[in-house]
């Protein structure tokens, strides 16, 4: 049963991993949740769309 022991342990603590991660993945499927009933909705106001900053970039000569 020693020779056990630190497995048992390495797996215990990959459960506790593996639980604290359950209610941080709900709390990042809200943010696609809202995004489908709410289109308008961004998740970083202040960042400029990537399609915005490629036709600036475009038009730089």
């Amino acid at each position: 049963m020693k020779p056990y022991v630190g497995i048992f342990l390495l797996s215990i603590v990959g459960f506790v991993i593996f639980a604290s991660t359950q209610p941080m993945l709900a709390g990042i499927l809200k943010y696609f949740v809202d995004g489908l009933s709410n289109p308008e909705a961004v998740l970083f106001p202040n960042v400029p769309y990537l399609r915005d900053y490629n036709c600036c970039r475009q038009c730089r000569c």
